[in-house]
Parts: C-alpha cells; structure tokens; sequence
C-alpha cells in the first residue's frame, strides 16, 4: 500500500511510514467484550512480532459510551483511539452524520493496511476500498481447552 495521506496521519500523530492496523468495533460488548482483544493486537505490535505499526481503535459510533471502554489503551505509545465522532443530539441512535466525520471513516479504512473486526458491515466498506480484512471472534478466557 502506498504511503497514507500525511493530513490523514496528522489526525492521529501516526508516522506515515508506519503500517496501520484499523480496529473496528462492533459495539456488541453485552456480546463478547470485544475491547479485551485489543490488548492481544497491542502485545504483537509491542513485542516487535508486528513491525513499525501502529493501531487505530475506532469505537462504534451507534453506541452511547462504546469509546470508554477503550479509553484505558490510548495510553500505549502504538494505540490510538478515534475520538473524533461528534454524536447528533436530533438522532435516537447518536450516530454522526457529518461530512467530516464520513471522510474521516473513509481514510481510516482505505489507509489501513488491515482491518480488524468482528464481522461488523465495515467488513464491506474493507472489501470496497482493498484492505485486507480479519474478523475474529475467539475465546480470551484462561484455560479454555481448544482442541476439543
């Protein structure tokens, strides 16, 4: 992929020579706690496994207060949380609808070089744009027996 757009990586202070690994949430938490594999991505860019990379959470913008559950990993120096949804107050759902905010999820998606998710429609928005996608959904309890 080519060098993303430097207005693009300004938003989130992201070196463009960096590879980006997009994070989409599904807002599902009452599912699955999704937040708890972002520490996993973490561990695999912080232990060098995932070279010169950098991730990007963006919360579901359809659920009031999705962003708090990634507040705590904006501290690691290879995290950034998407903060920049600016909920309409007019819509039931609080989603945001602006033309800024619209352009922002583009570049999000189209500048990864992945896209993780939990077979979220962003999966579609990935396919449209060609990064590659990754749903997963598996089983982050200690002791979970997976071969049977």
């Amino acid at each position: 992929m080519d060098i993303p757009d430097c207005n693009f990586c300004k938003i989130f202070d992201i070196d463009p020579n960096k590879k980006i690994i997009l994070y989409a949430s599904s807002g599902g938490h009452n599912l699955c706690d999704e937040h708890k594999f972002i520490p996993v991505i973490l561990d695999f860019i912080n232990s060098g496994e995932l070279k010169n990379t950098v991730l990007i959470v963006r919360p579901h913008i359809g659920y009031r207060g999705d962003v708090d559950f990634y507040k705590p990993y904006e501290a690691n120096d290879n995290c950034r949380l998407d903060k920049t949804a600016r909920p309409g107050a007019n819509y039931k759902d609080a989603w945001d609808t602006s033309i800024n905010h619209i352009k922002i999820l583009f570049n999000s998606v189209y500048h990864a070089d992945a896209l993780v998710n939990i077979a979220s429609t962003i999966t579609l928005d990935g396919i449209a744009c060609g990064t590659p996608v990754i749903n997963l959904f598996f089983d982050l309890s200690e002791g979970v027996d997976f071969e049977n």
